[in-house]
């Protein structure tokens, strides 16, 4: 899975523990997510709020699409880049 809600998006977490470090909610995001799911007129889902998790030092890019940011991390001097999945079933460009 990809930076997602549910049990399976699991790639923040196995960054984390592979660079050495905690998962810290960040704050700007789930505000974001806040924000997008009041707009469609839903409310957000707790499960929904680990999408906002992201390593400590990571550098968070946001998402302008969907909920989950995408977010950077330095692991063992390779730069890495984590990326949701296209929200609606079509392509993305940037």
């Amino acid at each position: 899975g990809g930076p997602g809600p549910t049990t399976d998006d699991l790639p923040a977490g196995c960054a984390a523990l592979t660079a050495g470090v905690d998962l810290v909610r960040h704050e700007p995001s789930l505000e974001s997510m806040r924000r997008r799911f009041a707009a469609l007129g839903r409310t957000m889902s707790p499960t929904n709020e680990k999408q906002a998790d992201v390593p400590r030092g990571a550098d968070v890019l946001g998402n302008p699409v969907g909920t989950a940011p995408a977010f950077c991390l330095t692991i063992l001097g390779a730069q890495c880049y984590f990326v949701p999945g296209v929200p609606r079933g079509g392509p993305v460009c940037c």
